[in-house]
C-alpha cells in the first residue's frame, strides 16, 4: 500500500512544471497559520475535486508574506483518492521530500457525505488513530494505538469489537478506572469510565497514586509528581458508557527504567463520591 502511495508521488512530481502550473489554483493565506504555512496550491480533475494539495511555508521574513513563487518552500502535501460522489476514500499526507508520513482510510454510511469512520495508518501500514461517529449530535469516539497497533486510549464509547482491549478496576458508585501502557514510549494512558446513567463533568487530578513494582517485586519510589498532560483541568463531559483519558510520562514519575518487566496499579479519587477508584493491575515490558 506505502509503495504505492509513494510511487503515485513520484510519478506526479515526474510531470512537467508548466502542466502542473495549467491545473492548479495558488491561495495565498495573507497571514502565517500556526505551524508557519503561507499558501496552498490545488490541484483539481475533470469534475472539479481536489485531488492533491500542496502546502508552503515562505523565505521571507514579513508577518505578511507576498506569496511570491520563488519564495515558497514546500511545508507538506497532501494526496486525495475519491468515489464517484467525491468523497474522500483515502488521505495521504506526504513530507517535503515526498515520503509518506501518514495515510487516512475514511468510511461512509450510504451516500452520507460525512464520514463514519476515519483511520489513520503509519507509513509500514499499521492503525495509529481513528475516529468512529455513531451519527446525529453525539461526540465521535477516538481511538489511540501504540506502534504495535495495541489499543492504549479511548475518548467516548469503546467499540463492542475492543471491549476487551483495555483493563478495568472494581466499579465503586458506579465509575472504574483503567489504564494502559504505551512500552514505546514509555506513557501510562489513565481512564476513568462512566457506568452510570448520568453525564458528569470529570475532573482528572493529579494528586492520585501509582504503584510501580519491578520484576523482583520491589516497589519503585516516585521521584517526582509529574503533572498528567492532556484535556481535564476544567473536568471532561463524560456520558453514560463513555471514558475519557488523561496521560503521564512514566520516567517523568519514576527516573529512567532499566529493561526489564514491570506491573502498575493507579489509585484516583472518585469524580463525585469519596470513594478511590483502583485501576486493573497491568504488567508490561520496557524493551
Amino acid at each position: 500500500m506505502v509503495r504505492t502511495l509513494l510511487l503515485s508521488a513520484a510519478a506526479v512530481c515526474l510531470i512537467p512544471a508548466s502542466a502542473l502550473a495549467a491545473q492548479s489554483e495558488l491561495h495565498c493565506y495573507g497571514a502565517m497559520t500556526q505551524v508557519g504555512v503561507v499558501a496552498r496550491r490545488d490541484f483539481s480533475d475533470a469534475n472539479g475535486f481536489v485531488t492533491r494539495e500542496i502546502f508552503y511555508v515562505s523565505t521571507e521574513s514579513s508577518v505578511r508574506p507576498s506569496c511570491a513563487e520563488g519564495t515558497l518552500r514546500v511545508y507538506m502535501s497532501r494526496d486525495y483518492q475519491r468515489d464517484a460522489l467525491g468523497r474522500v476514500l483515502v488521505e495521504t499526507d506526504l513530507g517535503p521530500d515526498g515520503i509518506v508520513q501518514h495515510v487516512w482510510r475514511l468510511e461512509y454510511r450510504g451516500e452520507e457525505k460525512a464520514p463514519s469512520r476515519r483511520v489513520q495508518y503509519d507509513p509500514a501500514g499499521i492503525r495509529r488513530f481513528e475516529i468512529r461517529s455513531e451519527g446525529g449530535d453525539g461526540d465521535p469516539t477516538d481511538l489511540h494505538f501504540d506502534a504495535r497497533g495495541d489499543l492504549v486510549a479511548v475518548r467516548g464509547t469503546l467499540p463492542a469489537e475492543l471491549a476487551g482491549a483495555l483493563g478495568w478496576g472494581a466499579m465503586v458508585d458506579g465509575w472504574r478506572c483503567g489504564i494502559a501502557v504505551d512500552r514505546w514510549t514509555g506513557v501510562l494512558y489513565l481512564h476513568l469510565r462512566n457506568d452510570t446513567t448520568s453525564e458528569t463533568n470529570a475532573h482528572f487530578l493529579d494528586a492520585f497514586d501509582s504503584e510501580l513494582r519491578d520484576a523482583q517485586s520491589a516497589i519503585l519510589p516516585v521521584t517526582e509528581r509529574a503533572r498528567m498532560a492532556g484535556p481535564g483541568w476544567t473536568g471532561i463531559l463524560i456520558g453514560p458508557g463513555e471514558m475519557a483519558f488523561r496521560h503521564f510520562q512514566l520516567e517523568r514519575r519514576y527516573g529512567r527504567l532499566p529493561r526489564g518487566r514491570y506491573t502498575v496499579v493507579v489509585r484516583h479519587p472518585h469524580p463525585i463520591t469519596g470513594g478511590m477508584l483502583v485501576s486493573n493491575s497491568l504488567q508490561f515490558d520496557v524493551p
